[in-house]
């Protein structure tokens, strides 16, 4: 069986038709092949653009955000020096505060001592002028 196949493949090989048949599908396979092969460079060069375009896109954002990052630690560097300067001003305001604070109760203190002791040394002063009036001995 499988020579009498072969035989009619030699045999109709020799016919115009089939080798019509033949060059015919070997020019589609061919220009088949072709255009697959056109389409796949295409694609592959799209892929390669879109890669260049994809690293340069990374480059440029890692650039703005070293930028970016760079701004924001002087800013927050000043933003500390500016605080470290209004904390030594607060400093300054609340130990004058407290001196004054210290100040005036020391003032008031001393005075209010001043005024306790003449209160002490008058009441005394009475105590002892009242003594000798009266000349009560006290019981003891």
């Amino acid at each position: 069986m499988i020579s009498i196949f072969f035989t009619w493949i030699l045999l109709s090989m020799t016919d115009i038709s089939f080798l019509a048949l033949i060059v015919t599908t070997l020019v589609g396979f061919g220009s088949l092949f072709r255009f697959l092969h056109v389409i796949w460079k295409q694609l592959f060069s799209q892929t390669q653009e879109l890669k260049l375009e994809l690293k340069t896109e990374i480059q440029e954002l890692r650039k703005e955000t070293k930028t970016n990052i760079q701004d924001l630690r002087k800013e927050t560097k000043t933003e500390i020096h500016e605080l470290k300067t209004e904390m030594a001003s607060f400093r300054s305001e609340v130990k004058k505060d407290f001196h004054r604070f210290e100040v005036r109760f020391e003032t008031a203190n001393s005075a209010l001592r001043d005024r306790i002791d003449v209160l002490v040394d008058t009441l005394a002063i009475r105590f002892i002028e009242d003594l000798p009036r009266k000349k009560k001995r006290l019981p003891g």
